[in-house]
């Protein structure tokens, strides 16, 4: 998270798509880090993909939260969505 804090999205996205594959099944990592990737998206003005990764962090938060703060994002990554397609 240190390089999206340092408003480096790209280096950020780099890293958290190395974490992807060595949490294993650790659901909420997984989470954590999809919606870490969700967005960096958002940041570099790729609101589908950023979309995506909001979505498969929703579903895996699901499997143990309650849905609602899954989509603390969304609602922002949509309304730029409807922005700018």
């Amino acid at each position: 998270m240190l390089y999206a804090k340092c408003q480096r999205p790209a280096q950020a996205e780099a890293c958290f798509k190395l974490a992807l594959p060595l949490l294993g099944k650790d659901l909420r990592s997984l989470a954590v880090v999809q919606q870490n990737l969700g967005a960096v998206y958002n940041c570099l003005g790729d609101y589908q993909m950023s979309l995506k990764h909001h979505e498969s962090a929703a579903a895996l938060y699901g499997q143990f939260v309650n849905l609602i703060e899954c989509y603390h994002y969304a609602p922002i990554t949509l309304s730029m969505i409807d922005t700018f397609i």
